[in-house]
């Protein structure tokens, strides 16, 4: 189960097929039922670093993955580093529920910020980081912070 009978997301768990309806019960924080469900799955759960966006639990893992152009961006901070195509430290930051538009992002890990972003700077705006675009299918797990249930891509 990675949803709550009322239909919020567990966090630490895969985002697989949404529910068709979700409670307006205040979710996993609010709610009595919701909290229980999610701290049951939870108690299960492999051991890692609870990791946070915007000050709301969300999964994260760091990782390595190859770094790609961002034509979008004439003076991309990694086109100036020289690191395209370079295979580097990043975090995977799951923006589903915790950030306009959701999705995945990427964080450049080489000095270690982007897993300090979501861990102690809770994800906070206030806490310095870099976004950092990768090849599709580059992205690569550290074993020590891979989400339960996700496998190794490729």
């Amino acid at each position: 189960m990675t949803y709550t009978s009322h239909g919020h997301h567990i966090p630490g768990t895969v985002l697989d097929e949404k529910p068709k309806s979700v409670a307006r019960c205040g979710g996993i924080g609010l709610c009595g039922v919701c909290s229980t469900q999610a701290g049951q799955i939870m108690s299960t759960m492999k051991t890692v670093p609870y990791t946070w966006w915007n000050g709301l639990p969300t999964v994260a893992a760091k990782g390595t993955a190859i770094v790609a152009d961002d034509p979008r961006f004439p003076l991309y901070w990694a086109k100036t580093e020289g690191i395209i195509g370079q295979r580097i430290p990043v975090v995977m930051v799951v923006l589903d529920g915790v950030n306009a538009g959701g999705g995945i992002d990427y964080l450049d890990n080489r000095d270690g910020s982007g897993w300090r972003k979501v861990t102690e700077g809770h994800g906070s705006p206030r806490w310095p980081h870099s976004n950092v675009r990768i090849e599709p299918d580059s992205f690569r797990f550290d074993d020590d912070t891979r989400p339960p249930e996700v496998a190794q891509p490729g």
